[in-house]
């Protein structure tokens, strides 16, 4: 039976499924929206469902729900000890790990994968599979509300990054402190792994993508995979087998 493949996010429960070599998402919604989820897999027969999650009671929930369907939750607990160096692994989003995972299948040598969305994750693993941990800093979209909710006599920018440098206008000023301070950043940590690891494929994912292709610079290529954590689900259970 075809797996179904379900990521527990910090802001959105995603599924998909892999037909005929192509992965599509089949249910996509918010996290406050949960109920949504069970409703829809309340029409489905009994399932092969693999589940990747940081919020444990949907993942227990599920579990008691759906007696009939045959539910693997993938915790640290299944990572292999020689594939990961993250000193708490209790604490470690899956969803870190997985796509790491999927990305390091997909070439030689080491790999650094953003995933650029509410939170944005900056993570490495070697050519041999051994997930080394990364940096956890606030989503592009969180540094934009922060200075709407925080400092709300400054104008609210959007996510351009301006021409001038350094900004002329308070808009362009504000915007080199949200957009810009996320692409410096970005830049400055992927230097970092440089200089510590060496020549590494950087792997691309989630909503502020676009943002990342057009302002990281022709100096640093990407390789975008909007499927990454299912790539990685679907591997590690090939690997390893299910939770």
């Amino acid at each position: 039976m075809q797996n179904l493949f379900i990521d527990i996010g910090n802001s959105y429960i995603k599924a998909a499924e892999k037909m005929d070599g192509k992965w599509s998402v089949v249910f996509k919604d918010k996290l406050e929206e949960e109920s949504n989820l069970y409703a829809w897999l309340d029409k489905k027969a009994g399932r092969n469902i693999v589940v990747s999650s940081v919020v444990s009671r949907i993942s227990e929930r599920l579990n008691s729900r759906y007696p009939g369907f045959t539910i693997s939750i993938l915790t640290y607990r299944d990572i292999p000890a020689e594939l990961i160096q993250y000193k708490t692994p209790e604490t470690l989003g899956m969803d870190r790990f997985l796509s790491c995972y999927g990305a390091a299948n997909q070439v030689e040598g080491g790999v650094v994968v953003i995933d650029a969305g509410s939170a944005c994750t900056i993570d490495y693993i070697t050519a041999d599979h051994t997930y080394l941990g990364g940096v956890i800093m606030p989503g592009l979209r969180s540094l934009i509300r922060s200075i709407s909710k925080d400092l709300p006599a400054l104008p609210g920018p959007d996510t351009k990054l301006p021409a001038d440098w350094p900004g002329r206008t308070s808009m362009d000023c504000v915007r080199w402190g949200t957009t810009g301070v996320f692409i410096e950043a970005i830049r400055g940590f992927l230097h970092r792994y440089k200089r510590s690891y060496g020549e590494f494929t950087l792997f691309v994912t989630g909503g502020d993508v676009p943002v990342l292709e057009k302002n990281l610079g022709d100096d640093i290529k990407i390789v975008k995979r909007p499927f990454l954590i299912f790539e990685g689900m679907e591997a590690f259970v090939e690997n390893y087998g299910a939770g």
